[in-house]
């Protein structure tokens, strides 16, 4: 999933409307519910995760969605978001839909509230159905599964009620100031009308005490969910990677057919990136054609050159739920055990420690953490036959590179894990 999807549907009312799919979900902070703070809230997340580039939020009472539309974020008609129009029953719903073809749309809600990464779309309905059992790991409900367009419809359309709709998280200043010209002609009116002027009595005495009050039961509530449900919070990284064989075994396989020679180049070295591409170098030998290169391939100096293989996308894994995953003694042994048994070595193995974020005064800690590995020497036997790729296909490992040299013969696999802290 990346960005919005947007789709078009005629609700009950004859109105053809445009509804957004993809939104990231967050619980407001502690707070009055106001839309100017909740703004607030959601403009501190996206800044956290700028690498996102979210431009557009739809506000709800207790949350708001995030969301990339593209470059610009500008919305020139009103989009509902699919989720927020849904009106529930049930107290935990957990279904997929198809709406389009090579479209299919995860929406998991528990009491009321949307799931971080409960309002996902996807091209495949596996990738789907993957997404919707690890939400019903945590959600206790029943997977409901639409197979076409008009049964999703056919569900969906006596249920949706939209009324909010998504605004641009950082609004064009132009328009600002276009809106405030007019607040200011209205507020003159007003007070020519009228002399209408308000004053902050409401502050005072019982009332604010009660506000007070208020907003320190919200924010002690906002806390315990929090930590209650650390994946509101904190990317989940190896939910978002495709499984270590089938990744193994695509840059394996795009290496090994690349011709060891081309119009005189050799192959030097090649890094397989999963699911993205594999890099080529060749090195110059004498005789070798500088007028015509192989196809695809530049020249980066008189000796070398360079090519990009696109690979295709990969599906993301299963998920697994943080509670799931090894604790880093296990992943540690783990890493050492395969090398001893590959005959290999793990050089550069490193941990981090775990992410932290503080949100009004909130101090929160995520119950895992991420570590580097390199794993080198790696038998050709090990590799050619997946045995490297199908051991090391455990909870919470992704491989990020395949790299072979084809000079000295070498097979290096780099990747990240992680693993559950201590007191989890």
């Amino acid at each position: 999933m990346s960005g919005l999807r947007f789709v078009n549907i005629t609700t009950p009312d004859g109105q053809e409307r445009q509804f957004a799919i993809g939104l990231w979900w967050q619980l407001r902070h502690a707070g009055p519910a106001q839309k100017k703070v909740l703004l607030q809230n959601a403009r501190k997340i996206a800044e956290e995760f700028a690498n996102e580039q979210y431009n557009v939020v739809l506000l709800r009472e207790q949350q708001f969605g995030l969301g990339r539309t593209g470059s610009t974020g500008s919305l020139s008609e009103p989009v509902y978001s699919l989720a927020d129009a849904l009106r529930m029953q049930a107290d935990a719903f957990v279904a997929v839909f198809s709406l389009e073809p090579e479209l299919w749309w995860v929406c998991a809600v528990s009491k009321g509230i949307i799931a971080a990464e409960g309002d996902a779309w996807f091209e495949t309905r596996e990738e789907a159905e993957r997404a919707a059992h690890s939400h019903q790991q945590m959600i206790s409900a029943e997977i409901q599964i639409f197979e076409t367009p008009e049964a999703s419809l056919e569900f969906l359309l006596p249920l949706l009620f939209p009324e909010r709709t998504l605004q641009e998280l950082y609004p064009d200043p132009a328009k600002q100031r276009k809106i405030f010209v007019r607040l200011g002609q209205a507020a003159a009116l007003l007070a020519a009308a009228g002399g209408i002027w308000f004053g902050w009595n409401w502050y005072q005495g019982r009332e604010a005490s009660r506000l007070l009050q208020s907003q320190a039961a919200l924010k002690a509530k906002y806390e315990a969910e929090l930590r209650a449900n650390p994946e509101r919070v904190f990317k989940m990284h190896w939910n978002q990677a495709p499984a270590v064989e089938p990744a193994g075994l695509q840059c394996m396989e795009a290496i090994i057919s690349q011709p060891q020679a081309d119009l005189g180049w050799t192959l030097d070295e090649l890094i397989c990136t999963p699911g993205k591409a594999l890099a080529v170098q060749r090195r110059h030998n004498p005789g070798a054609n500088f007028m015509e290169l192989p196809k695809n391939v530049r020249l980066v100096n008189a000796q070398r050159t360079a090519e990009q293989v696109q690979l295709e996308k990969l599906p993301v894994r299963a998920s697994v739920a943080h509670t799931n995953l090894p604790g880093r003694a296990e992943m540690t042994a783990a890493l050492y055990e395969i090398t001893q048994i590959l005959k290999c070595n793990l050089e550069n193995l490193s941990w981090q420690p775990p992410e932290q974020i503080t949100r009004d005064e909130v101090h929160l800690t995520a119950p895992w953490q991420g570590g580097k590995f390199s794993i080198k020497a790696v038998p050709h036997s090990a590799v050619s036959s997946g045995a490297v790729f199908r051991l090391l296909d455990y909870h919470g490992l992704i491989i990020n590179t395949v790299i072979y040299n084809a000079q000295t013969h070498v097979w290096t696999v780099q990747g990240v894990c992680y693993a559950k802290t201590a007191q989890n």
